[in-house]
């Protein structure tokens, strides 16, 4: 159920089903249609949030067990105030999704981070009078046609949560340095935004649905800078060898940062960026691994996925780039993990024995790839040997091929193949 005018109201059906099958899943935030409009399903802070808008209201549920699971506060996205919910016998406080994924501190540090926007003295709110203490420092914005969102906004602690839910799974220990919101002002930038919403109305027409979806671009900081000038220039073929899903520009889901934070590039200081987009795709068509294809099959396509139920790449192509694809924000950070210039598109030949965390050996990836491929789905082998590929081409470096490697096999699978190639080795 949705909060609206001071009531709950229930989701449709089909919406429901989608909703369903993401908690099942244990997904803390999941990527919803509902007529016609994308938005985020935050089932960690009960939530449901539309990124270009900044607008967000409340959630809830009820169990099989028919207990009812209500936020602490209640957020109406006309409204914008915050009311706290009372007279509920069954009010849960805090929602457990995942003991794995989900670790206490972050929970905590997480919910700090919700009160004290939700107690913010913004015109939107009046919930708390508790003053706000400023920052000391003011930041400049890095890049043109850009304004730094302030910590502790509404809208900074959205994207900073959902950056950092699927960023942390396979990235460890991550610092969000800065948020900048992308201000589609002055002529290049009015042209952009009514351009793209021009497209939005033909592909409705045209297709029955725009099929607009939120995804994270991966760049450097002067790919931002061009990006924000003149549009996007250039088509990011993950390395001109059988991994990429043809030339186009590579975006992933809003649920997976990670996917195309393998395409980042660290400045000097190991700062790395990736841009929030909205991404028209219209009529979609898979597009097979190893693929050459830089435009659509037939006419009858806009875009393509790398995977029509799991997509972990979103392709645009060149012919498509700039009217299918609007930034909305940039989201600059650090990882304790990070080297110097590397991105998916770099990196330098190491030998192929990789180390894993949990034995004392090492273990070369042929072996351990051959002894865990028939555990795996077909899709996901072809990506670990296009992926081995590039290693072996000097295109990605070792431990962006170990990330992804634990990413999509899983450490437990991994950890468990290990033992079973020592075990017979003994």
């Amino acid at each position: 159920m949705y909060y609206k005018n001071g009531t709950w109201v229930g989701f449709s059906r089909e919406v429901f089903e989608s909703m369903k099958a993401g908690f099942l899943e244990n997904k803390p935030i999941i990527e919803v249609s509902i007529e016609g409009s994308q938005y985020l399903i935050d089932f960690f802070r009960m939530l449901q949030i539309d990124l270009v808008t900044g607008n967000r209201r409340s959630i809830s549920w009820i169990d099989v067990n028919k207990k009812c699971f209500f936020p602490k506060f209640t957020v109406d996205e006309k409204s914008h105030n915050c009311c706290e919910v009372i007279n509920c016998p069954e009010v849960k406080i805090e929602i457990k999704i995942d003991q794995n994924s989900v670790k206490r501190k972050r929970n905590r540090s997480y919910s700090d981070e919700v009160e004290s926007d939700e107690s913010s003295s913004d015109d939107q709110y009046s919930v708390s009078k508790r003053p706000r203490i400023p920052s000391l420092v003011m930041e400049n914005a890095r890049w043109p046609n850009v304004e730094i969102l302030k910590d502790g906004e509404r809208n900074y602690l959205d994207i900073k949560h959902i950056f950092l839910s699927g960023l942390r799974r396979t990235h460890g220990d991550i610092t969000v340095t800065s948020i900048h919101r992308c201000l589609h002002a002055g002529p290049i930038g009015s042209a952009r935004l009514q351009s793209f919403q021009k497209q939005i109305e033909l592909t409705k027409a045209t297709r029955g649905t725009a099929e607009v979806r939120i995804g994270w671009h991966g760049t450097s900081s002067e790919g931002v800078a061009n990006i924000m000038l003149h549009g996007f220039g250039l088509s990011n073929k993950l390395s001109g060898s059988e991994a990429a899903y043809g030339d186009g520009i590579y975006l992933s889901p809003a649920r997976a940062p990670e996917t195309s934070a393998l395409l980042s590039v660290a400045d000097k200081n190991g700062e790395k960026h990736m841009l929030l987009c909205r991404v028209i795709m219209g009529n979609i068509e898979k597009v097979e691994v190893g693929s050459n294809q830089f435009h659509s099959s037939s006419a009858e396509y806009d875009t393509g996925v790398d995977n029509f139920a799991n997509p972990k790449w979103y392709i645009v192509w060149s012919t498509h780039m700039n009217r299918h694809i609007l930034p909305e924000y940039v989201v600059s950070y650090k990882s304790s993990d990070h080297q110097q210039g590397q991105g998916l598109l770099t990196g330098t030949p190491t030998p192929t024995p990789i180390p894993m965390r949990d034995t004392a050996s090492t273990m070369s990836f042929p072996k351990l790839f051959s002894a865990m491929k028939s555990s795996l789905p077909s899709s996901s082998s072809e990506e670990l040997e296009a992926l081995f590929r590039m290693f072996k081409e000097g295109k990605v470096a070792k431990d962006v091929l170990i990330k992804r490697l634990r990413s999509i096999a899983g450490d437990q699978l991994i950890t468990s193949t290990i033992r079973k190639i020592r075990t017979s080795m003994c």
